[in-house]
Order: C-alpha cells, then sequence, then structure tokens
C-alpha cells in the first residue's frame, strides 16, 4: 500500500533527478569555453564592438577557476551603461539598447552566449557602445541550448533595469526591444 507507492514515488524523484543531470552535463559538454584572448576577435569578425584585454588575472581556489578580472585597453571618454538612467541623453540610451539588442542578435546567430549580460558590461562613448567582461563567453553546439543561455543573459540584463538599478523608461524600452528581436521576457 502506502509503504510501495512511497518507493515508487522515491525511485520516479531519483530518476527525474538523475535525468535532469544527465540532460545538464549533455548541454555542458555541448557548450564549448571559448579561449578568453580569442573572444574579442570572433566578436569583431562578427560585428560585436568590444576592446582589447590586456591582462587577464585568474583566481584559483583548490586547483578550480574561482574569479577571474580582465585589464582592457583604455576607451576614449566612455562611461558604463550602468550611469545612464531615465533622465540621460535619449541618443546615448538609444545607441547603448540598440548596441545590446543587435549584439544579442549577433551572438544568436553565431551560438554565442555572454554569460553576463548587464549594464555595466558596456563602455558607451559618443559613436559606440562597447561590450566588456568576455571571461564568460559560451560557444554553444546546439541552438537550443543557445537560446537557453541567451535567455539568461536576457534575463539578467532585464533585472538590472527592473530591480538592481530600477529605471522604468529603459526597462520598458529594453523589453520592447529584446521582444521585436525574438528574445523571450519572462
Amino acid at each position: 500500500g502506502a509503504e510501495e507507492l512511497n518507493r515508487l514515488a522515491e525511485a520516479v524523484a531519483a530518476a527525474g533527478a538523475e535525468a535532469a543531470g544527465a540532460v545538464a552535463a549533455m548541454e555542458a559538454a555541448q557548450e564549448m569555453e571559448v579561449e578568453d584572448d580569442v573572444v574579442p576577435q570572433q566578436f569583431t569578425e562578427i560585428g560585436i564592438a568590444t576592446t582589447l584585454p590586456v591582462a587577464w588575472v585568474q583566481e584559483i581556489s583548490y586547483g578550480l577557476r574561482a574569479r577571474s578580472w580582465f585589464v582592457y585597453e583604455h576607451t576614449d571618454d566612455a562611461i558604463r551603461a550602468d550611469d545612464l538612467n531615465d533622465e540621460s541623453d535619449p541618443q546615448q540610451i538609444e545607441q547603448m539598447l540598440s548596441a545590446m539588442i543587435k549584439n544579442l542578435v549577433r551572438m544568436r546567430e553565431h551560438l554565442f552566449s555572454h554569460g553576463d549580460m548587464k549594464p555595466p558590461n558596456y563602455l558607451v562613448t559618443s559613436n559606440r557602445a562597447v561590450l566588456i567582461d568576455l571571461d564568460g563567453v559560451r560557444q554553444h553546439q546546439d541552438p537550443k541550448a543557445c537560446q537557453r543561455a541567451l535567455a539568461r543573459d536576457t534575463a539578467r540584463w532585464m533585472r538590472w533595469w527592473v530591480q538592481d538599478n530600477p529605471q522604468p523608461k529603459i526597462s520598458e524600452r529594453s523589453k520592447n526591444l529584446l521582444q521585436a528581436a525574438g528574445f523571450a521576457i519572462g
């Protein structure tokens, strides 16, 4: 009776957890960590503006990569996109948002995901927006895995403007542009 039903439920739960672990392992195997010094060149080739790293510092803990930092070449007269707010110059906001959309579309076309898509990782100059912090970039073999990773990237972008630094106008414009480009907003 009830005891047998509990054992069956436990077996189903264990099988489900095992299956979920197998799916995650398959996805990890299907995505490739891109060599950090190659990403800027690859991104430039597909039309994503970035800066060249001049140094990379990696912290290792117990033999595993813990944290890492890039030091990039200087970008003249740049501000970080997170310095923008609803009252900022509308042209700067639109420039930054247009670059973000263009970059996400190019990444989707080439099966890349950024891994930390948020405004502090964009530098805005008078004539372009530059994507930085490329140590989390992945190139995916499976388009569905890429789509899921890009969904996490867009969710991170939206979370910044909704929760981390609430800017209703920028948030709404981001949402509209992302949806128009075919990205699901949850």
